[in-house]
């Protein structure tokens, strides 16, 4: 009610911070950030895994930041523990820009197996 009432738009994405996001969610998020209002607020339930996987990649997009800076996004100066949630800091790793995240990334890609969630539809 308080955002339909200040006239903010909500964007709910189904990102997990044990697993690498999946195709459609990567896709919503970058439309995004190309057709949503600014400022923009970023945030998860703990506002350290999701939150710097998702600043993280929004910094190597249009901000033009190096993979190693937008890392800085993952680090536990804010509050993100690589060691138990490492799919994040592994996608940004990962990561090879927008063309890629709308058009070529496959979760079901061998690459991603590491983390790709076990419930998802994948063949190999």
């Amino acid at each position: 009610d308080t955002l339909e009432k200040l006239k903010v738009d909500f964007v709910a994405l189904d990102f997990d911070d044990k697993f690498y996001p999946s195709e459609k969610d990567l896709r919503r998020l970058f439309l995004t950030f190309e057709k949503g209002d600014y400022p923009m607020l970023i945030h998860c339930r703990v506002g350290a895994d999701r939150t710097g996987m998702v600043a993280a990649l929004y910094e190597q997009v249009y901000m033009k930041k190096t993979v190693e800076e937008s890392l800085e996004q993952l680090t536990f100066k804010n509050w993100h523990v690589p060691l138990f949630k490492p799919a994040m800091s592994d996608f940004v790793r990962k990561f090879k820009g927008i063309n890629w995240a709308m058009n070529e990334y496959r979760v079901c890609d061998s690459e991603f197996k590491t983390y790709r969630d076990k419930d998802n539809d994948c063949k190999n």
